[in-house]
């Protein structure tokens, strides 16, 4: 074996080599800033490239080169920039590089090379220092990633300079309060990877080199398991009694080499000593004896206190280090607050080991109160807020009695179990845009956010609530079950229903056009274009109230959302045939099909579809065509003059008069006569060419033959609306009524939505099926958007849908809402009931910055607001780093969030204000005894003023809430009022 002398050795000479590789190439400041478009570049060949530095003897450079102060570039001779003023000798980029950087990935980069207050002038500086950030996580994963081969590639680096350049960068950043501030999770990243004279516990450098050994040595393989699974300070000596026993002799500096990391990951830090001078720098007296305080029971040793102490000793100095970040005057002494708040970070991931190995012996008060400390610890990193941490330490605190209601104990339990989801999206909200595009060139930054939340504190919070909640579902019989497997955490039902068919799991940023309608698909995130399928599984919680989750809890498609954890045992299902139930008490089961399940399916254990779109042609007044201002419109309209959509707005203009903005509306006579016209000269009209196309598909026996016949008979009317010429008749009227109606052409910008006679019904929402063009300025603009929206029902995704609980296709008939645009802030989903808990007197909210961002799917902030007491339950963070703005001139841009809280209290109570008097003054929501019935109304803010947008019935699936198997799965939930439980007792 290697002695400990040559160990150091051998990992001195390692540590350089990696700081070495970060040095290669030159300076920043010449990527491209926000705004600006950089040239296109094709994506495999971008790879490939990649892929050729990795296993290029120089990387991503193609020679030496000295780059002088004048400017001057010469070759690398002993004297270089002598005479130029000085310089510095580093890699010239390969053209490739050169290319790759002028498509804006910033990769290679040079620090020592930086011009600090350029970089920093840039608009683009935080993408630019994430990408940095990714550059170097793809370093120290993917065993030197662009640099592997050239990682000794003499004279091409000093690290000495790497490191001052590294400390100057971050001493500036430091120096911009505000952006420190706003962007903390970055800036402590930032400190993490960057050099700057302070090495870091190689964690994700162990796990990279465990996997690389593990391939060629296959012996390895439990140990390479154990390091990824459940890593623990033994690890070192187990790797080392490996290689003394059972070892490969050509790998032996390899394994010793692991052995040197793993002892760093869990070395004993100083840890007193860094809390003590921090404390002496402290402006504030009560953060210096905080600091002071914890110093006391944590020295460079491990002190005589146990690991539970310790974890909270560091959990609250993390706290104070960020709570009271400014307390220190200095850009030195805030530097030296993150370095030390990354050790703190390192000591709670090597407790988290030994907590977990005395988890068994500990009762469930004294769990409950780690929970605490790892959300503490989560928040001191960045990747959770004061909100949230305030939320989870709140649904703690009526768990102190020594018994507690198991009610209560299962839902503080569960919610906590946000905390994940919250985490992850931190990580999205700060890094999705740049990983994203990385990953365009390198699939492995990805894992990026996988690997900072594995190696944080939160894996000790997700163990003891997984264990936590497995103790609480013994205790009635319940649980999840993923494969046969009884799972307790990780799995939330999201919306009930029974499906069968096959597993797709399909990766982040593919395509999702081509989804099976019976296949049950996992997805990165439910996206608004989502086709027809049979089930859903979504990682992360994802928007409880999309169009898409919406439309799902409508006709009755299981969807449940599952932890990035969960997602290994699904690929292992990926391609088979499944069975997903989701109860509606959100219970969640997969397993594989087989017969045991058919009775389940036959035909007569089905019922009937739960609604079937009656498109009452009967009922229309295809003789109107005049065109109907909004406010003139009421209710019982729909499905006479105009969709329910226009319909119900109209009424609501007429209740909220200042809240509904003008707007027009072309009544399904138009679209009736636009169907009488030939689809071609001398050919059928189109509403003829419709019919018997529908009647031809629906009466093939082949399904790949229907389908394809229903494509052609789609694309054909699609392509037909698009182009089609509607006449200076209606169109001078419409000119005339629009000038009315909102000003001068140009001075407006208009929506222009789809509302057909078979959507917004009382068993049917069809929400976000059609299309609707946004903000519109200019008339011909207005025109072209018509003949997209009458051609929007015919898209394949509107008609899958639609189809399957509709039986004549040839009734649809489409009405135009031309709705003048609000420029709002902010913009969500209200539904007048708990969708969440089912709680009675309880809402629910979806919302986001900007415009139509909560319907679209986006990761929203959603809160349960009870108007009674004016009190809200917190569910999520808004998590998007962009918003959707109208601009002047038309269409919509995309600019940053600011981040936060987005509703204010103030407008919290406006919407349990509408809420509650909606069913007062909309008289279509109530039920046949009179009884209030809940709404779900599209809502939007302009600088604290309410708008209204739609207000449609929220409709469930009564097929899904009355299945027999599915109620069976939920029925010891019953059991739970009078159960109670010992906190003060072993789980």
């Amino acid at each position: 074996m290697i002695g400990d002398e040559q160990a150091r050795g051998s990992r001195a000479s390692f540590l350089t080599a990696l700081v070495l590789a970060l040095l290669f190439i030159s300076a920043l400041n010449r990527g491209a800033a926000l705004g600006e478009n950089p040239p296109e570049l094709d994506q495999e060949q971008a790879r490939g490239w990649v892929a050729d530095m990795k296993d290029s003897q120089r990387g991503p450079f193609k020679r030496l080169r000295w780059f002088c102060a004048d400017g001057e570039i010469l070759p690398p001779d002993p004297h270089g920039c002598a005479d130029h003023g000085g310089g510095r000798q580093h890699g010239e980029w390969s053209e490739e590089t050169q290319a790759l950087r002028q498509a804006g990935y910033e990769l290679a980069t040079v620090l020592a090379s930086l011009n600090i207050q350029e970089f920093l002038s840039r608009a683009d500086f935080a993408s630019a220092l994430k990408q940095m950030i990714l550059e170097r996580y793809l370093v120290a994963a993917d065993d030197g990633w662009i640099y592997r081969r050239a990682r000794f590639y003499r004279g091409a680096l000093q690290a000495q300079d790497e490191d001052a350049s590294g400390r100057a960068l971050l001493l500036a950043l430091l120096d911009r309060r505000e952006w420190c501030a706003d962007s903390f999770l970055v800036l402590r990243e930032a400190v993490r990877s960057l050099p700057h004279g302070r090495w870091q516990g190689p964690l994700t450098e162990a796990r990279s080199l465990a996997a690389s050994i593990e391939a060629r040595d296959e012996g390895f393989a439990d140990l390479r398991a154990k390091l990824h699974g459940t890593p623990g300070p033994e690890d070192a000596q187990l790797v080392r009694d490996y290689a003394l026993h059972l070892g490969q002799l050509e790998l032996l500096v390899d394994y010793e080499r692991l052995v040197v990391m793993l002892q760093d990951v869990y070395r004993p830090i100083k840890l007193r000593e860094g809390l003590e001078s921090l404390a002496a720098k402290a402006a504030d007296p009560g953060l210096a004896a905080i600091l002071r305080a914890e110093a006391t029971l944590l020295d460079g040793d491990g002190g005589d206190g146990g690991a539970a102490e310790r974890f909270a000793a560091v959990a609250r100095a993390m706290v104070a280090l960020r709570r009271d970040f400014e307390a220190f005057a200095t850009a030195e002494d805030r530097l030296a607050a993150l370095d030390l708040s990354l050790d703190l970070e390192a000591e709670a991931y090597g407790l988290t080991a030994e907590l977990l190995r005395i988890r068994a012996t500990a009762n469930r008060a004294e769990q409950l109160v780690w929970l605490g400390q790892a959300s503490q610890a989560l928040y001191g990193m960045g990747l959770l807020g004061s909100r949230e941490l305030d939320a989870l330490r709140v649904s703690l605190a009526g768990l102190d009695a020594e018994w507690v209601a198991l009610t209560t104990y299962r839902e503080a339990l569960g919610y906590q179990e946000r905390a994940s989801d919250w985490a992850a999206r931190s990580l999205h909200y700060y890094f999705s845009q740049d990983v994203e595009r990385f990953a365009q060139i390198e699939p492995l930054a990805e894992r990026y956010a996988q690997e900072r939340l594995r190696a944080s504190p939160l894996a000790l919070h997700a163990a003891v609530c997984e264990a936590l909640l497995s103790d609480a579902d013994r205790t009635l019989g319940l649980s999840h079950w993923l494969a046969g497997q009884a799972v307790s955490s990780g799995l939330r039902g999201l919306n009930p229903g029974l499906a069968r068919g096959v597993l797709r799991v399909h990766p982040a940023g593919k395509p999702l056009s081509a989804l099976e309608s019976e296949g049950i698909h996992v997805l990165a995130a439910t996206t608004s274009d989502l086709p027809p399928v049979a089930g859903i599984l979504t990682l992360g919680m994802g928007n409880s109230l999309s169009h898409v989750q919406l439309l799902a809890r409508n006709l009755g498609i299981p969807n449940a959302a599952v932890d990035q954890a969960l997602l290994p045992s699904l690929a292992a299902l990926n391609g088979q045939r499944v069975v997903l139930a989701v109860s509606p008490g959100g219970r969640v089961r997969l397993e594989r099909d087989g017969p045991r399940w058919d009775a389940l399916f036959a035909p007569q254990e089905q019922a009937p579809k739960d609604f079937l779109i009656p498109a009452d042609t009967g009922k229309l007044e295809l003789g109107v065509t005049e065109l109907v201002p909004l406010g003139h419109l009421v209710a019982d309209d729909a499905g006479r003059v105009a969709g329910p959509k226009a319909c119900n707005l109209g009424e609501l203009k007429a209740a909220f008069p200042e809240a509904v903005s003008e707007g027009l509306v072309i009544p399904f006579g138009v679209y009736a006569q636009i169907l009488e016209r030939p689809v071609r000269p001398g050919g059928p009209s189109m509403r003829e060419f419709l019919r018997q196309g529908y009647a031809l598909a629906r009466g093939m026996r082949d399904g790949q033959a229907r389908q394809k016949a229903e494509a052609e008979l789609l694309a054909e009317a699609r392509s037909w609306f698009e182009s089609l010429e509607l006449g200076p008749e209606f169109t001078e009227r419409l000119r005339a009524a629009m000038e009315q109606r909102f000003g001068p052409d140009g001075s407006y910008g208009v929506f222009v939505r789809s509302d057909t006679n078979v959507e917004d019904l009382p068993g049917f929402t069809g929400a976000g099926l059609n299309k609707t063009v946004p903000n519109v300025v200019g008339f011909d603009k207005v025109l072209e958007a018509i003949r997209k929206v009458w051609a929007s029902p015919f898209s394949e995704r509107a008609y899958g849908w639609r189809q399957a609980h509709m039986q004549d296709p040839s009734g649809l008939f489409v009405s135009v809402l031309i709705q003048q645009t609000v420029p709002v802030d902010k913009s969500g989903v209200l539904v007048t009931t708990d969708i969440h808990g089912g709680r009675q007197g309880r809402i629910s909210v979806a919302v986001n910055e900007g415009l139509g961002g909560a319907v679209d799917g986006q990761l929203a902030e959603e809160l349960c607001l009870e108007p009674a007491t004016g009190q809200s339950v917190f569910l999520a963070p808004a998590a998007e780093p962009f918003k959707r703005v109208a601009l002047p001139t038309g269409d919509l841009d995309k600019l940053p969030c600011a981040g936060g809280m987005v509703l204010t209290q103030a407008e919290e109570q406006i919407l349990c204000e509408l809420a509650e008097s909606a069913p007062r003054r909309f008289r279509d929501l109530h039920g046949q005894n009179g009884e209030a019935l809940p709404a779900d109304m599209e809502f939007g803010f302009l600088n604290g003023r309410l708008a209204l947008f739609q207000i449609r019935p929220f409709v469930t699936s009564e097929k899904a809430r009355r299945n027999a198997f599915l109620l069976s799965m939920d029925k010891e939930l019953t059991a739970l009022d009078s159960a109670r439980v010992n906190m003060r007792g072993t789980p």
